[in-house]
């Protein structure tokens, strides 16, 4: 009986993209929502989480809204607004995984919160070229152990409640991935992710590149101008994503070399380069 009393009094803490799949140059905010069933007295919080600064920009600090609780006081140390860790370097140097850290406060009896669910706080970010298939993760608690700060959510008597914590994860399109038999003779297939309604060029190159054509297009990541340079397929994207199937040429010379692949999809302001993939030729 006690286990169940337990479980029943938990406090969930939710990471929520406003949106799952979000196109290169996307904006979109990740809302961290609180739910709590028993209707508990919540006067705080202090919660961590991880993102990756490669694929998602944090183009301005995290806010609270006017329908946000616990927000008398609200700080938060989120690079890059913010020092990050000097205990933990890599949550504060703009690259790969970064950590944000961000605690509220209840200061009067009346502005503490005792519903159902409710929402702490917002961050914006906007979503960079796609370096995988593979949605972006976001995780609460990443960096805890580092910064030897978790989270907490407590009562009207600064006591800490048992809380759940539900991480989140957004894809970015377009992006393209590849499967196969790398053998001369043998076929792949290159599967392709993006919003419907966007044509497509599927890029291919024995070399590969890094042209950054600007901030809207992205980075051509296969060498467009040598020899081996194919547009292996064209189409238009749908509800299901776009796969392609090709077979490697019987040629020895093939042996050893990499093969290069890129997507290119839309046409005019909204033209997008995906992340690259590749396999030797066996």
């Amino acid at each position: 009986m006690l286990f169940i009393l337990l479980l029943s009094s938990q406090i969930t803490v939710s990471l929520e993209p406003t949106s799952q799949v979000v196109r290169f140059g996307d904006s979109f905010e990740l809302i961290t929502t609180i739910s709590n069933a028993q209707q508990l007295t919540l006067a705080g919080y202090q919660i961590g989480f991880g993102w990756d600064a490669d694929s998602l920009q944090m183009p301005a600090a995290p806010f609270v809204a006017p329908t946000d609780v616990l927000q008398d006081l609200f700080m938060f140390n989120a690079p890059p607004y913010g020092s990050g860790w000097a205990s933990t370097p890599s949550a504060g140097d703009g690259i790969g995984r970064e950590y944000a850290f961000l605690l509220g406060i209840a200061l009067t009896a009346s502005s503490q919160f005792s519903g159902t669910s409710g929402d702490l706080f917002r961050v914006p970010f906007i979503a960079s070229q796609a370096t995988q298939q593979a949605p972006v993760s976001f995780n609460i608690d990443e960096f805890a152990n580092d910064i030897n700060q978790s989270t907490i959510v407590s009562d009207s008597s600064g006591g800490s409640l048992s809380v759940t914590l539900i991480d989140a994860s957004v894809e970015i399109v377009p992006n393209i991935s590849v499967s196969g038999t790398y053998q001369i003779g043998s076929s792949f297939s290159l599967e392709l992710h993006d919003e419907p309604s966007h044509a497509y060029w599927i890029l291919a190159s024995l070399a590969p590149a890094y042209i950054n054509l600007n901030s809207v297009i992205g980075t051509l990541l296969v060498d467009t101008t040598s020899p081996s340079f194919r547009i292996l397929g064209t189409g238009v994207t749908g509800v299901a994503p776009s796969v392609i199937s090709r077979t490697i040429p019987g040629n020895a010379n093939l042996v050893g070399r990499t093969a290069y692949f890129q997507a290119a999809s839309g046409t005019g302001a909204d033209r997008r380069l995906s992340n690259s993939c590749q396999f030797a030729i066996q």
